[in-house]
């Protein structure tokens, strides 16, 4: 009866992420704004963001800088500076108004937009500089790359605390990622499965000690029976829990694809091969 409503459970999730969601709309995210619901302005800029085409990008970019801010009022600085580089890979001019938002924000955009900018290919040439009056050409200076590391560090932290995230719960890592219905769901049948499994446990154990303590032959077969059928149940919750916990892992760690460092990722990935930039994780 357990297994059959835990299905039905699962069937229910399933359904209902499949059901047509209300629309958020720019309005409903300038509301909650204004009305410093700043929660509420990070999960439903997550939904717009995630139904936007690329003929809205300055709305994309005005709920971007909204979540910004939200994120910044939450002591959230890591996911504030992942959005001042999503608005800049839509438009690498954007700037903010000191009139509408926080001076402290606009110096931490300016800094982020400072490093972004060294990284655009067009920004990168290594040829020499042209002396005006016919003098020999010398070759550049060395190019300094402590913006295009403090970028690479602060995506780092970001992923590397999404990993720690989802190794202590199956979707919490996803959530930090902003891929909240994704999340939501494998945290759903994660916490489902491990404390239906928890009471399995406790539950088998109970009726070990009852089948063990019967003596009469008719009731250590029926004790048997219901031993056997929670010993099952435990150890089918267990495999479903780690099913789902291996799930999460292979998947943020494999497939994941919401961090970007610039728009030309290649070109940064073969600079940094020659300074010796090692990144791991420890399990």
């Amino acid at each position: 009866m357990m297994a059959y409503r835990f299905f039905l459970l699962i069937m229910g999730l399933t359904l209902f992420s499949a059901l047509p969601q209300e629309k958020v709309t720019i309005t409903r995210i300038r509301s909650a704004y204004e009305s410093f619901e700043y929660r509420e302005v990070i999960n439903l800029s997550a939904s717009f963001l995630a139904e936007a085409d690329s003929s809205e990008m300055k709305k994309v970019n005005e709920v971007l800088l909204m979540k910004a801010v939200s994120h910044y009022a939450l002591a959230e600085e890591a996911m504030t500076r992942r959005c001042f580089i999503d608005m800049l890979k839509n438009d690498k001019d954007a700037r903010l108004d000191s009139a509408a938002v926080s001076p402290k924000i606009v110096d931490l955009f300016d800094r982020i937009k400072g490093d972004f900018l060294e990284m655009l290919p067009e920004n990168r040439s290594q040829g020499t500089i042209v002396l005006p009056e016919g003098g020999q050409n010398k070759p550049e200076p060395q190019k300094d790359y402590s913006g295009e590391l403090t970028l690479v560090r602060q995506q780092y932290d970001i992923y590397r605390s999404s990993v720690i995230r989802s190794l202590l719960v199956p979707g919490l890592g996803h959530l930090h990622l902003g891929e909240k219905t994704y999340g939501y769901i494998l945290t759903g049948l994660a916490v489902v499965t491990a404390g239906t499994a928890a009471y399995y446990i406790i539950d088998t154990g109970i009726k070990e000690n009852n089948y063990l303590a019967e003596t009469q032959e008719s009731a250590i077969r029926a004790a048997y029976s219901e031993y056997n059928s929670a010993y099952k149940l435990r150890n089918g919750f267990l495999t479903a829990f780690g099913l789902i916990w291996i799930y999460a892992q292979s998947d943020i760690l494999l497939f994941n694809n919401s961090l970007y460092l610039s728009p030309d990722i290649q070109t940064v990935n073969n600079r940094f091969t020659g300074l010796g930039i090692n990144f791991s994780l420890a399990f």
